[in-house]
């Protein structure tokens, strides 16, 4: 982009993110704690990717948008928080010369999501829709350098988010070798980026799941938990009719 451009995105961060908080966790990590990364796998039902796919239709925006916001608000609800930062990684292959290079072009963007806590469902989608649109718009600049511009207090935690949320929606890949069966394997990775990454990837056989991992020295007992039921519970909300809600209940 042109100077005039990367100065706007800058700004932008700078306004958006000042003075965001750091995720509060409900409780402390149990004592002793292992550093070492655990998951959580959360099947979502072999309906939930039509479901999505359908909400984000009728709301102009994107499945990312939807499963997002139902996050955001799982958050918000077992954190007792209104203002919230998640991170997301993007892909840095905007640049049409970057199409054929094999190499990892991978960046952070930083979403600050705000939620009325007497208003779920479709208005949080409405305001997380309108909050990705923003940040994928200057990713230009890159996550390092927004650090720089926004300057949080430094401390024990990584700066502006603890925590990071995926759609790994990617086809498996399939191997066809004579008289063999391959299966695919999708490794794990050997720590995490944050404290907390959740993730929504295919299921084994079909439909969606949502991976959740965490380091249990840095997130209370419980909490990947309580976050995968939480995270069911608010995309129900977004994208099942109200009756369908009441007759689950």
């Amino acid at each position: 982009p042109d100077p005039a451009e990367l100065e706007r995105q800058r700004a932008q961060w700078r306004a958006e993110l000042a003075g965001v908080p750091e995720l509060a966790y409900p409780g402390r990590p149990a004592p002793g704690a292992s550093a070492v990364p655990r998951s959580l796998v959360f099947p979502l039902g072999d309906d939930v990717s039509e479901r999505v796919d359908r909400c984000a239709a009728a709301h102009g925006t994107t499945p990312y948008a939807v499963l997002l916001a139902a996050y955001g608000r799982a958050l918000a609800e077992l954190c007792g928080q209104d203002d919230l930062a998640v991170g997301t990684p993007v892909a840095l292959r905007g640049d049409p010369g970057l199409e054929g290079a094999v190499t990892c072009l991978i960046d952070v963007v930083c979403m600050r999501l705000r939620f009325d806590r007497e208003a779920a469902g479709p208005a949080d989608l409405t305001r997380v829709a309108a909050t990705v649109r923003a940040a994928f718009g200057a990713q230009d600049v890159p996550f390092g350098e927004v650090v720089e511009l926004v300057n949080p207090p430094r401390g024990a935690r990584p700066p502006l988010f603890q925590n990071m949320f995926a759609l790994q929606n990617n086809a498996s890949p399939v191997l066809a070798l004579p008289g063999a069966r391959a299966v695919f394997e999708r490794p794990e990775p050997f720590g995490l980026p944050t404290e907390l990454v959740a993730e929504v990837r295919p299921g084994d056989g079909g439909g969606a799941r949502l991976v959740v991992g965490f380091r249990p020295d840095r997130v209370p007992d419980g909490f990947a938990a309580r976050l995968g039921a939480q995270f069911m519970d608010a995309l129900d909300v977004l994208t099942l009719p109200h009756e369908a809600q009441a007759s689950q209940e």
